[in-house]
C-alpha cells in the first residue's frame, strides 16, 4: 500500500484515495498529458510494487528539475544525475541515493531518512529547514560550498568532504564565508532569491555546535534583532546570545577562537551600515564575556555592513534574512 501512496504523492493526488485505486491503474493517469514528465519514475515505482524488485530511475534534467510535496520510500536513484533541482517539502525513507549528483540543488522542508547517500556530491546545494538523520550514511560526499539553513547532518560523515574540492568537472567557485544558518562552506551568488526562507527566531546550542564542529572557518548564522538604528539587543537576541554562550563554553569548542560577524540589510547609507553591523557584533560579543564568562581572548569582531547579502534586498523577507549576526569557528589557539 505504501508505494500507492507514493504514486498518489506523485500525481499530486489525495492519499484518501488510495482506498479506491488499483495501483495498476494508476498508470493510466499519465496519459492525462499533464503528468507525462513524470512517466518514467512513476513506471519505476509501479514495477517495483507489481514485482517487488527495485528499479533504477532515470530522470530528465530537461524535462522536470522539481519535486513537491513527496514521500519516496525504498526508491533507487543510485547514480543518477539531480544537479540543480529542487525539493521542497519531500522525505525520502531508506533509499538508496549513493553517488547521486545533487550539485547546486536546492532542498526546502526535506528529510532524508535511513537512506544511503554515500559518494553523493552536494557541491554548492543549499538546504533549508533540512535533516539527514542518523540513521542515514553520507560516507565519502562532497560537502564543499554547500550551505544549510537550519539544518543537520547527523548521519554517517566518515571520509566527506567540506570544503574546496569540486566533484568531477564541477568548477571551482569562490569559497568565502558565508551562510544562511548551519554552514558548511559558501554560496557566492549575491542576486540569489531565497527570500521565500525563513531563519529560525532561535537556534539552539547544541544546532550551534553542529555547524561549528565540521572545521575551521565554518559558520552559523543567527538571528539577533536589534532596535532600529542601535546596538541595543532584544529580548529574544538575549536568548539567542545565551545559547551561543552555552555553544562556546563546551567541551567540543575549547581551544577555539570565534568570529563575530554583524550584517545589515541594504537600507540605508553603506558605510552607516558597516558601522552599525560593527558596533552589533561588538555588542554581542560583551554580552557574551560579561553576561557568561566567555572569554575575550577567543572573541573576534567584525562588522561587514550589506556587502554580504544572502538574498536580493527587494521585500521585508529577504531583508530579514539579511540581517544576521554570524559565528564562525576560527580553528585552534
Amino acid at each position: 500500500m505504501y508505494k500507492k501512496y507514493v504514486l498518489l504523492s506523485l500525481f499530486g493526488l489525495s492519499q484518501s484515495l488510495a482506498q479506491d485505486i488499483d495501483t495498476e491503474e494508476l498508470l493510466k493517469l499519465k496519459d492525462l498529458g499533464e503528468l507525462s514528465d513524470l512517466a518514467g519514475q512513476v513506471e519505476a515505482v509501479v514495477a517495483e510494487e507489481l514485482t517487488g524488485e527495485s528499479t533504477n530511475v532515470v530522470h530528465n534534467s530537461a524535462t522536470g528539475k522539481v519535486y513537491n510535496n513527496n514521500d519516496f520510500i525504498d526508491v533507487n536513484w543510485s547514480g543518477q544525475n539531480l544537479s540543480g533541482y529542487t525539493f521542497t517539502s519531500v522525505n525520502f525513507f531508506n533509499s538508496n541515493l549513493s553517488g547521486v549528483d545533487f550539485s547546486n540543488a536546492v532542498f526546502t522542508n526535506t528529510d532524508f531518512s535511513d537512506s544511503i547517500l554515500d559518494g553523493a556530491c552536494f557541491y554548492g546545494a543549499r538546504f533549508s529547514n533540512t535533516d539527514i538523520d542518523y540513521g542515514s550514511s553520507v560516507k565519502n560526499s562532497n560537502f564543499s560550498n554547500t550551505t544549510l539553513h537550519n539544518s543537520d547532518i547527523d548521519g554517517d560523515t566518515s571520509g566527506a568532504v567540506w570544503k574546496d574540492k569540486v566533484c568531477g568537472s564541477k568548477a571551482a567557485v569562490d569559497t568565502s564565508v558565508k551562510s544562511t544558518g548551519l554552514n558548511i562552506s559558501t554560496v557566492v551568488e549575491t542576486n540569489l532569491d531565497l527570500s521565500n526562507l525563513v531563519r529560525a527566531d532561535l537556534i539552539k546550542a547544541d544546532s550551534i555546535i553542529t555547524g561549528l564542529k565540521m572545521g575551521d572557518s565554518k559558520g552559523v548564522d543567527l538571528t539577533i534583532n536589534f532596535a532600529t538604528d542601535s546596538d541595543k539587543l532584544s529580548g529574544k537576541a538575549q536568548v539567542q546570545v545565551y545559547e551561543m554562550a552555552q555553544a562556546l563554553k563546551s567541551d567540543v569548542m575549547k581551544g577555539n577562537r570565534f568570529m563575530i560577524q554583524g550584517h545589515t540589510d541594504s537600507d540605508g547609507d553603506a558605510d552607516y551600515n558597516v558601522d552599525l553591523s560593527y558596533r552589533r557584533a561588538l555588542r554581542v560579543s560583551r554580552e557574551l564575556s560579561e553576561e557568561y564568562g566567555v572569554s575575550t581572548s577567543v572573541l573576534s569582531v567584525d562588522g561587514l555592513g550589506e556587502s554580504q547579502p544572502l538574498t536580493v534586498n527587494n521585500s521585508a523577507q529577504g531583508k530579514a534574512i539579511n540581517r544576521r549576526v554570524t559565528l564562525i569557528n576560527l580553528g585552534k589557539n
